[in-house]
């Protein structure tokens, strides 16, 4: 029998193979794997003919014809069996390589560690000579480019032209290379290098004064039409624009650039966004009798909707116009949404308002008439304009409804909602909850509970408390990642970085490499990324590479149990339960120690320096400063009482604890006083007014059923107790 082409091949990379494993590096793994994978193809071309051909040419009786068959196939399995060998062979092989490889830089950078930090001590020192010395044997280390940085920061441009240029162009993923082109840039503005900065500008700095003075540098090396093109967009906007680019402008109004039609436009936005100042400043544009008297009216009916009365005040049509009359019909609508709207159908007829102004103007009327007790009025602007209305819409009247305890109502409108919206599992429950709250525990009742019960979220836990399931569904789905996978990564010049940034304890620097390095990765490479982050014990960005990929299904990486001896001391003490507050500090920092919110609250439960200061002072806890916050004993010690101050404050009650916790113990008794004890306990939930502290809750319950799972607890998301209670 004539011999099968795959034979032909398959002998030398058996050969290949064998060269693997006695001489090592000469035969690269890489290699053996791409030509491994590409004989896939090559088999099947080269098979797949020759299944038809005895077929179609053979004159042998049939019997003859299934033999050769069965022949053929036998040999394709064979030689399928030794491809997966191959493939196999050389995938180990590179993953002990890369695992060598990895070794072998680890005792390289643990070499190399200390004399970075003599390097920056020297260069802190002042010590040149020593520093350039130290530098020169640090080219391979990972940090070598922000020793480059402080070097060259500090150097004349003029003598270290080059070896800028190319530290640019060889660290340019590097935030350090940022940076320094941010101070070139800086410099060459200030003594109005005009072609360096065009040269070293980088249109992906998002950084709006750069962006006015790249225009500026434009403008005075002879390209002013296309500066002033785009200056005029950069000035064109509802807000003040930072003082970099106040000489761009200044340039644009000498050449006559701002005219006075324009100056309208930009001061209609700023009329809309309230910013007065700016409109005041944009006055001194506006010289002509016709755009003054504009001006004056525009700003009289921004502060006084009632002015639509007068129709004739803007006999003029003009896109700035419908803007500020649109504005003024929403602030109208706020106290007497029917005068309003009699304004607005007929300032439809005179104006042309683009969609978005509709649906924006129709909300506004629907949702003060709903609170007016106008049902019917609103029910006849969705039922005529269905289509503006939002998503956002629809849920506030649904939310309305629970907070009415209108179940009737709920069903109906759940029923009327957009398919989408209906298959939402938040609708799914509170249609078959309503149902029950009305006496309908029918079979559908009972399947849309299981159904959703099979999920890992709110509505699925609650659904499974509802029918006594002794378990939750936890939906578990670990990544399809090795540890090959997670090595590889680890090597990139990036990830080497935030490594050797993290051990010196620069860990800005640090979140700076990891965010730059990750905003450009694809969905599995960031899964990748947060299963390194785990293995370096980083798990708050773990968390957020999971996030940020929409992996969801892995509870391990995404809810890691941490400090849990700090947890479980305070807890005994205060009588709480554990998975809760594990869940709590997840949602609040997830686990970060050293973070600090844009509203000031710092470390693991993110408590405020007020709050500690009082907490501390109640109950007598050793406290003298702010920077405790960050120490995580001290901080879960000081959050855990808070906790159980709330609790004690609202009878145990965990749903109103932790609404206290986020929004305040003041606005959760206002709360209380509104839904007047009247509202079940989920429907007060979904009603919370604030939607980061609805958001807050839901999640901090939900969450806490997953830590039941991971500490082997059997703790429910809520007591039975806590269920009977009406809010």
């Amino acid at each position: 029998m004539t011999m099968h082409p795959f034979r032909k091949i398959i002998q030398p990379l058996s050969k290949l193979t064998i060269c693997v494993y006695r001489v090592g590096l000469s035969c690269t793994p890489w290699l053996l794997i791409a030509l491994a994978t590409g004989f896939v193809a090559f088999t099947h071309a080269e098979a797949e003919p020759s299944l038809l051909q005895p077929a179609l040419e053979s004159t042998q009786p049939a019997p003859q014809i299934t033999q050769q068959q069965r022949q053929l196939e036998q040999e394709q399995e064979q030689e399928q069996k030794i491809l997966q060998e191959l493939e196999a062979q050389a995938q180990l092989i590179a993953a002990q390589q890369l695992e060598k490889q990895l070794q072998q830089l680890q005792q390289q950078h643990l070499r190399q560690r200390p004399q970075y930090r003599a390097a920056v001590d020297a260069l802190r020192e002042g010590d040149t000579a020593s520093f350039l010395q130290l530098k020169e044997q640090l080219i391979t280390y990972p940090l070598f480019p922000y020793l480059e940085y402080e070097y060259l920061k500090h150097q004349p441009y003029a003598a270290a032209r080059e070896d800028i240029k190319a530290f640019l162009q060889n660290y340019n993923d590097a935030p350090v290379a940022r940076s320094l082109r941010i101070s070139l840039l800086n410099s060459f503005y200030r003594q109005q290098r005009w072609t360096e900065f065009r040269n070293y500008y980088d249109p992906e700095l998002n950084h709006t004064a750069l962006k006015c003075q790249f225009q500026e540098a434009l403008y005075h090396t002879g390209v002013k039409d296309q500066s002033i093109a785009a200056g005029l967009k950069l000035w064109n906007v509802d807000k003040s624009q930072p003082s970099g680019c106040d000489s761009l402008f200044k340039l644009m109004s000498k050449a006559g650039a701002i005219t006075e039609a324009l100056a309208w436009q930009r001061y209609t936005k700023a009329v809309l966004a309230h910013r007065y100042d700016l409109a005041r400043y944009l006055e001194s544009f506006l010289k002509s009798a016709r755009y003054t008297s504009l001006a004056q009216r525009y700003v009289s009916l921004d502060r006084n909707p009632n002015l639509l009365g007068n129709r004739d005040l803007f006999p003029e049509r003009s896109a700035e116009i419908s803007a500020v009359i649109a504005h003024a019909v929403r602030h109208q609508a706020k106290n007497d949404p029917r005068k309003a709207l009699a304004h607005w159908e007929h300032y439809q007829q005179q104006h042309l308002f683009d969609v978005a102004t509709r649906a924006d103007v129709y909300t506004a009327l629907a949702r003060t008439l709903y609170d007016q007790g106008d049902a019917l009025a609103v029910a006849q602007l969705v039922d005529q304009q269905s289509e503006l209305f939002t998503v956002d819409f629809h849920e506030w009247r649904l939310r309305k409804l629970i907070g009415e305890g209108n179940w009737r109502g709920l069903l109906s409108g759940i029923e009327t909602l957009p398919q989408a919206l209906q298959e939402d599992p938040r609708w799914q429950y509170w249609y078959a909850r309503a149902s029950s709250l009305l006496g309908k525990n029918t079979q559908a009742t009972q399947e849309t509970y299981r159904a959703l019960a099979q999920r890992r979220n709110f509505y699925g836990f609650m659904a499974s408390d509802w029918l006594d399931n002794k378990n939750y569904q936890m939906e578990h789905k670990p990544p399809p990642v090795s540890n090959t996978d997670i090595d590889a990564l680890s090597t990139l010049p990036a990830m080497l970085r935030v490594q050797e940034l993290r051990y010196h304890g620069l860990l800005t620097e640090a979140h700076r490499e990891w965010r730059a390095s990750t905003n450009i990765m694809r969905e599995e490479q960031l899964v990748v990324a947060a299963q390194l982050a785990t293995r370096w014990q980083w798990h708050h960005q773990s968390i957020f590479a999971m996030i940020k990929a929409s992996y969801w299904d892995d509870i391990d990486t995404r809810f890691p149990v941490l400090y849990r001896e700090y947890f479980e001391d305070r807890v005994q003490q205060h009588q709480l339960p554990l998975p809760l507050i594990m869940a709590l500090a997840r949602q609040e920092s997830a686990f970060n120690a050293g973070v600090v919110s844009p509203a000031g609250a710092r470390g693991l439960m993110q408590l405020m320096p007020a709050t500690a200061r009082f907490v501390a002072k109640q109950h007598k806890i050793p406290y003298k400063k702010t920077a405790e916050l960050f120490n995580p004993a001290k901080n879960i010690e000081l959050g855990t009482q808070y906790y159980r101050d709330m609790l004690s404050r609202f009878g145990e009650n965990r749903i109103l604890a932790t609404a206290a916790y986020n929004a305040g113990p003041h606005r959760v008794d206002r709360w209380l006083s509104t839904s007047a004890g009247k509202l079940p306990f989920d429907a007060w939930i979904e009603t919370i007014p604030f939607k980061e502290t609805r958001n807050y809750v839901q999640n901090v319950l939900a969450f806490s059923a997953i830590y039941s799972h991971h500490l082997n607890s059997n703790e429910r998301i809520l007591s039975a107790a806590e269920r009977k209670r009406a809010l």
